[in-house]
């Protein structure tokens, strides 16, 4: 991967602990905000996968793998927590 990609992607990655961890701070989480969770986890996946397969990036062999395991772990993490959101909400979607 090419470094200025690189340090963008590891930028985007902290900000987004970041933000979790903020989150996770939160006496009880808002229903808005754990939607916002998933939501971005999900369309982290997608530019994953945009990513590897798209020539916006020169990526090597290893590159493209990275990134499709990447979106797999994130296509799993936003599974999971949309599963524990619809059992919390009795589910119901964000605004219904």
């Amino acid at each position: 991967m090419p470094v200025a990609f690189s340090v963008a992607f590891g930028i985007y990655q902290i900000g987004g602990a970041a933000a979790l961890a903020l989150i996770a701070g939160y006496p009880v989480i808002p229903d808005g905000l754990a939607w916002t969770v998933v939501a971005v986890n999900a369309a982290s996946a997608v530019a994953c996968v945009v990513v590897a397969f798209g020539d916006m990036v020169s990526l090597t062999g290893f590159g493209v793998a990275f990134m499709l395991i990447g979106a797999l772990i994130v296509t799993v993490y936003a599974a999971l927590e949309y599963s524990g959101l619809r059992r919390m909400t009795g589910g119901t979607t964000p605004g219904g």
